[in-house]
């Protein structure tokens, strides 16, 4: 099968996938080299996730706990897995906030977390 009709394919099988919720995915968590990560994935699909941000206090871009990158993959957006990684990052380093130089998306994404208000996500991974 040529890379082409592999990736049609694995499009379209995606696409026709029930929703993934937070709890199905394993984490796998590191906080070195001056950053802290979580990686998303699920067991059937691979990578879904991941949020970065910043442990540094040196690294002047971005304040310590500042998201540095938060993304999910195109198939499994509108599903709470940024919100899920976001509040689980929060939950492993208190001083994780939102990014002083937030992108179109990032906007979106902080106005829809104030007005609902999300509580922590919980789960065993």
């Amino acid at each position: 099968m040529d890379m082409a009709l592999a990736r049609m394919f694995l499009m379209a099988t995606r696409k026709s996938l029930n929703p993934v919720q937070f709890g199905d995915l394993s984490l796998d968590t590191d906080m070195s080299a001056g950053m802290g990560s979580i990686e998303a994935h699920h067991p059937e699909h691979g990578f879904v996730g991941q949020i970065l941000w910043n442990t540094d206090p040196k690294y002047k871009s971005e304040p310590v706990g500042g998201v540095t990158n938060l993304t999910v993959h195109p198939d499994f957006q509108r599903q709470g897995i940024a919100t899920g990684l976001f509040n689980e990052a929060q939950r492993m380093d208190p001083r994780v906030q939102h990014s002083k130089n937030l992108t179109g998306p990032g906007r979106k994404f902080v106005k829809g977390m104030t007005a609902k208000q999300v509580p922590p996500m919980t789960g065993s991974w």
